[in-house]
């Protein structure tokens, strides 16, 4: 499969809320193996957001991207592609989720 690269809009850590970081994956790639290599190949620079901790949600047009799509069935179309990389809360604290939907004030309009 051919190389994509997709740049991110990051949300949801307050020293880089609206940064751009650039990732590249192979196109057969689910979205759920694309979270574990931008969690696996974080920048160092920004190590102090402690993405393990955090829950990954990546945005396209509005639309939180399931799990089990691969980026070949996003038919991204852009040079490189734009998508939104949200991260939430502890993603392993309990109640967590809750906490996320309670306390998300973050709106995107594109």
């Amino acid at each position: 499969m051919a190389p994509v690269t997709i740049k991110f809009i990051v949300a949801g850590v307050p020293k880089m809320n609206g940064q751009q970081l650039e990732f590249t994956f192979d196109s057969g790639r689910t979205i759920a193996e694309c979270k574990q290599q931008i969690i696996s190949t974080w920048p160092d620079e920004h190590k102090d957001a402690d993405i393990q901790k955090k829950r990954i949600r990546m945005v396209r047009s509005g639309q939180v991207l399931d799990d089990k799509l691969t980026l070949t069935d996003l038919s991204l179309d852009n040079d490189p592609p734009t998508l939104h990389l949200m991260l939430q809360g502890d993603a392993g604290a309990p109640g967590a989720d809750d906490a996320a939907k309670r306390d998300n004030k973050c709106c995107i309009i594109l």
